[in-house]
């Protein structure tokens, strides 16, 4: 039967049904390894072998409306389809065409024709491209069905710009060798799987032959140096490899070792020496040289074996016949200087002068040993001494110059090296071998000094000149050669017994550091003086006795820290005694710390004081006995820390992670500050964030009943009656009203002050943080879990309040380097983190939810941003960013707000969010698996428009924003607590802090800030201490908005916390300019 099916490229797409495949069999078609296509004589089934990484076999029968195609490749046993079977389709499509009178066509993409190809031209390009690279990279490698070709390597040298040189030639073929005429072109052949034809009887088929693994490593190499020639021919008109005609190609130095150790033991010829053996760095190279008598009184050497050499220069190689010596540095250096001599020379035996044979056997003798062995006839040897060497300085002084000079002693002999006929008037039959490598160390200390000779004697003058002398070169040369130094040059030097000191105790009242300098044996005005070069960061000192007093020593390094980190006044140092606040105790430790003790005295009180700060639970401290609550071990030692602290009167910062329970610490604290008679005693302050002050009522009626505690809160008279007559414990009031009340304040003096939420007086500038810093109290310590939000400036605010005149001004704080912030302020911070004390706190999930924006939500967007960034560029054109940052940033609360819902800035809007759907759905999918939530916002627009949807579906929930008195705070938190109602809505700031939540197990995030601190606090009023379910804190971003750039600028701010407070390294980040361009994309 005849088959009427016609095979067409379109039939063998939808039959392969990959484009992947499709294409590999294209390749395939093209590159002509389809073998053996037979047909039977109905053209109903056809029979092919296809050349892969074996040989395969094809079989493809016809049907009336298909083909049924099998091949015993493993591709088609995996997808019933493969590149063998698409290739030969191809094939048959071709024979079909010719058949019925049809030209054939050219395979390019299927369906289009010769115009439209031609569209395509350059994608079917690129797909060859890497066909052809999956070929060679894969198949071929491991193909060994076909017969490898023989390759012989033919290597000699040239001459270019005075260089010699070496290129290759090759040889190809099955049984009989051709020279290959262009190596160029054939290594591009290889490369490319292309045909190369040598003559009628022998052409490279890559379909056909191969060659060895050995051999395919070589061709690559020489693959490899013709790309590389190719660039530089393209990119240096004037280069040339210095080789006529294309049978040859140059070998670089650079890659020349690699191919000659690949060449060893191929078929190779070496400057017409059959055969090629590489060794790699031989420690002594196979070569003889004997020095022996000669006629006379003279001596020779035998260099015939280096005669019979050839040296290439440029590759670093000596060859003798066919072994190629890989020279190391050493060698090579001796070779480039030797070789040139030897060639000019023309002589094997060297003739040596009796007078020369000193110089000849101790610089010689022992470079031709790293070149091979060197035999010493008898009758020479016995001539030659070798005495060690004792090499002598001797310095004096003369008038204000300093004298040097040098002797190498050998026995009886001595040199001076500058004054070489010292070396020769030794007896004629004797022959010195003298430590020229010793001698060259003691001459280059010579060398590097200031040091000048006149031809008489060497000499130097000037302060700086001889103190680098003394203190520098003459350490260094009594490690090579013995010094004989006059007493003159010893009045120079300070003796080491007379070396600095440094003694830190604490005075006798125990409220200062006292910080002395001494050095034994000099005055105190001159102690002053050195004391002052030393800020001045000089070298050295002169004292008036002339000696050089040198500051660089460590005990001078360690005094120049203290100088300059504690900013002592010129009137300080005038005393010789420094009186410190004791503070700084931990910060001196930090400096002294690895300095050498004997250049540091530490005082009885002042080890003492490390202790205790370094070990706060080493004084006991006992637990109130009237506390109502039992403490976890970190809270004991956060306890014993703040009462270790106020022993010393120091203060501090308990920056806890939140829900660890830093408000019941303070309590404890306040607690054992107590007095036992009310006469003379004065109140604790408590201040915190106008929502907390009932909260913390709450929690000393819960902790310490026995404590007095009195809000002050309610109208100026009632605030002004309470500050006035009541006589509690504690005081209780917000910032806001500490600043309306500070006259009031300002008249009484507390026992012990405490900042809850501190980070509400990070900005020093605001009325709060200036309010905080005039009450008086002898104790004072700030609580925050995050002490700084967004930069460095925050922590300077909050020891201005807590440890006044720390950091001294603001300008010397930001002079600071992060590394010295965290070594002064790592004393004065305890943080403990949830996963280092809780261990049985269950995990915190962290995720982020992207949500779309509708259609219509999504124009408005698209729209005020177009509109918004362009107003920015003209904005910072015209006014900068200082002047535009406000604007722009009201700008981009406006597409934040878009993001939330557009309802919030646009009245008359009525589409619907993508984000407020997406909400809608997570809190019905999590209150049905009994989930219990808290959702936080920063708007309370949103909150609102939430509320609404709530309302609508008959969902009861509590609700707290700014506006919520703090009595209704503490009543709705408790009943959360307890069960009542399984959703919170929560504005971000005023529920972001201060609330215990525990009872919620789930936090949604509905928008994002821009301190990722902010955030951390919302999800703690859930994720803290007596939570015991896994907490999921889930973030609502847009897709393709600025708040997937905001997340970003989140992840860089992450960390700035452990930046100081634990040392971290990373990066502080801000708002800047860049990051705000970086947001609009702009």
């Amino acid at each position: 039967m005849t088959v009427d099916l016609l095979v067409t490229i379109n039939f063998i797409q939808k039959w392969c049904g990959s484009a992947a495949i499709y294409q590999r069999g294209v390749s395939y078609f093209r590159q002509g390894r389809v073998i053996e296509l037979e047909a039977d004589s109905f053209g109903a089934s056809w029979y092919a072998q296809v050349a892969g990484s074996e040989m395969y076999g094809v079989r493809v029968h016809f049907t009336d409306h298909d083909i049924d195609a099998t091949c015993d490749c493993p591709a088609f046993e995996t997808h019933w389809a493969c590149k063998h079977i698409v290739a030969v389709l191809l094939e048959i499509e071709q024979i079909q065409r010719k058949k019925i009178g049809r030209s054939t066509r050219d395979i390019t993409k299927p369906g289009k024709n010769k115009l439209d190809s031609h569209k395509y031209h350059k994608a079917e390009q690129l797909i060859d491209a890497f066909v052809k690279g999956a070929i060679t990279l894969g198949e071929d490698k491991q193909f060994h069905a076909k017969p490898s070709l023989t390759v012989e390597y033919s290597i000699n040298n040239y001459f270019s710009s005075r260089s010699k040189l070496l290129k290759i030639e090759l040889k190809i073929g099955e049984k009989r060798l051709y020279i290959v005429k262009n190596i160029r072109e054939f290594l591009q052949c290889v490369k490319n799987q292309e045909p190369f034809y040598f003559t009628k009887k022998f052409t490279y088929q890559p379909a056909e032959y191969d060659f060895s693994v050995e051999d395919q490593e070589i061709i690559q190499i020489l693959q490899e140096i013709s790309n590389q020639e190719d660039f530089y021919h393209r990119q240096q008109n004037y280069y040339s490899s210095g080789i006529e005609g294309g049978r040859a190609l140059s070998i670089p130095p650079m890659i020349a070792d690699s191919l000659i150790s690949r060449l060893a033991g191929r078929n190779v010829t070496f400057e017409e020496q059959t055969g090629l053996t590489f060794q790699s760095h031989c420690e002594e190279l196979p070569f003889a040289f004997r020095l022996e008598k000669g006629n006379r009184a003279d001596f020779q050497i035998d260099l015939t074996s280096l005669q019979q050499t050839s040296y290439y220069e440029a590759y670093g190689w000596l060859v003798r016949k066919n072994m190629v010596y890989k020279l190391s540095p050493a060698q090579k250096d001796l070779l480039d200087n030797v070789y040139p001599f030897l060639k000019e020379s023309g002589d094997s035996v060297l003739q040596v002068a009796q007078n020369q044979m000193q110089q000849f056997i101790s610089h010689v003798i022992p470079g031709l040993k790293q070149l091979g062995r060197v035999a010493i006839a008898e009758q020479v040897s016995d001539q030659i001494i070798s005495p060690d060497l004792q090499a002598k300085v001797f310095v004096d002084q003369q008038d204000e110059r300093i004298l040097a000079q040098i002797e190498y002693h050998y026995g009886d002999m001595i040199i001076n090296p500058f004054q070489p006929e010292s070396a020769e008037k030794s007896a004629k039959e004797i022959i010195l071998l003298r430590q020229v490598e010793k001698e060259q160390a003691i001459m280059k200390i010579f060398e590097s000094t200031s040091l000048k000779y006149n031809g008489k004697e060497c000499y130097l003058e000037g302060e700086d000149q001889i103190y680098d002398f003394l203190y520098t070169s003459l350490p260094k040369l009594q490690e090579q050669a013995e010094l004989y130094l006059t007493s003159a040059v010893k009045s120079l030097i300070v003796p080491r017994q007379q070396a600095a000191m440094t003694k830190i105790d604490i005075n006798s009242e125990g409220n200062l550091l006292e910080v002395s300098f001494d050095l034994e044996g000099i005055d105190r005005q001159e102690i002053k003086e050195i004391l002052q070069s030393v800020v001045e960061k000089r070298k050295y000192y002169r004292l008036t006795s002339g000696a050089f007093v040198s500051l660089e020593d460590e005990a001078f390094q360690m005094m120049n820290q203290l100088l300059g980190e504690l900013s002592l006044s010129q009137g300080q140092l005038a005393e010789g005694v420094a009186r410190l606040p004791v503070y700084r105790g931990l910060q001196l430790d930090g400096i002294i710390n690895g300095v050498n003790r004997d250049a540091v005295k530490l005082g009885k009180k002042f080890r003492r004081l490390l202790q205790d700060l370094k070990n706060p639970d080493a004084i006991d401290f006992v637990l109130p006995s009237d506390l109502k609550a039992t403490l976890r071990d970190y809270q004991q030692v956060g306890y014993q820390w703040l009462k270790t602290m106020a022993h010393y009167g120091l203060g501090g910062i308990l920056a806890d992670d939140m829900g660890l329970g830093k408000t019941l610490q303070a309590i404890t604290f306040l607690l054992s500050e107590k007095n036992g008679t009310l006469e003379g005693r004065r109140a604790s302050l408590v201040v915190c964030p106008a929502s907390l002050v009932y909260n913390w009522k709450s929690e000393f009626a819960k902790f310490a009943p026995s404590l007095e505690v009195v809000v002050v809160y309610g109208t100026p008279d009632e605030r002004g009656r309470l500050l006035r007559q009541a006589k509690p414990d504690v005081f209780v009031t917000s910032y806001p009203l500490l600043r309306q009340d500070l006259e009031l304040y300002e008249e009484k003096e507390f026992d012990s002050l405490i900042l809850d939420e501190a980070q509400a007086i990070k900005n020093h500038l605001t009325k709060a943080a200036k309010a905080v810093k005039q009450i008086r109290a002898g104790k004072r310590f700030a609580l925050s879990g995050t002490p700084i939000e967004n930069s460095l400036d925050e922590l300077w605010s909050l020891f201005d309040a807590i440890q006044p005149g720390f950091f001294q001004s603001q300008r010397a704080f930001s002079n600071l380097t992060r590394e010295q912030i965290a070594r002064m302020v790592r004393p004065f911070i305890l943080r403990r983190v949830k996963q280092e004390v809780l261990r049985e706190l269950p995990e915190k999930i962290e995720t982020v939810h992207q949500s779309e924006l509708t259609k219509e939500q999504k124009e408005l967007y698209l729209a005020y941003l177009e509109k918004i960034r362009q107003e920015t560029k003209d904005s910072l054109q015209k006014e900068g960013f200082e002047k535009s940052r406000i604007k722009i940033l009201a700008g981009l609360t406006r597409l934040r707000q878009l993001c939330c819902h557009p309802a919030l800035f646009l009245e008359n809007y009525s589409g619907q969010s993508g984000k407020l759907e997406q909400l809608m759905e997570m809190i019905e999918n999590a209150l049905e698996n009994k989930r219990r939530l808290l959702v936080f916002s920063q708007f309370a627009s949103m909150l609102q428009l939430i509320r609404e949807k709530l309302d609508h579906q008959n969902k009861s929930y509590f609700y707290l924003d700014g506006q919520t008195p703090a009595k209704d705070r503490v009543e709705m938190t408790q009943r959360f607590n307890q069960g009542e109602k399984e959703l919170f809505l929560l504005s971000l700031k005023a529920g972001g802090t201060g609330l215990n939540l525990t009872g919620a197990d789930t936090v949604i995030l509905y928008d994002l800030w821009w301190n990722p601190a902010i955030e951390e606090q919302a999800a703690g009023r859930a994720h803290r201490m007596g939570q015991k379910n896994c907490v999921q804190v889930m973030k609502l971003i847009a897709r393709g908005t600025i708040e997937e750039k905001i997340y970003e600028m989140q992840q860089l701010k992450k960390e700035l916390i452990e930046q100081v407070i634990q040392s971290g390294e990373t990066k502080l980040s801000s708002l800047s300019e860049e990051d705000l361009k970086e947001i609009l994309g702009i």
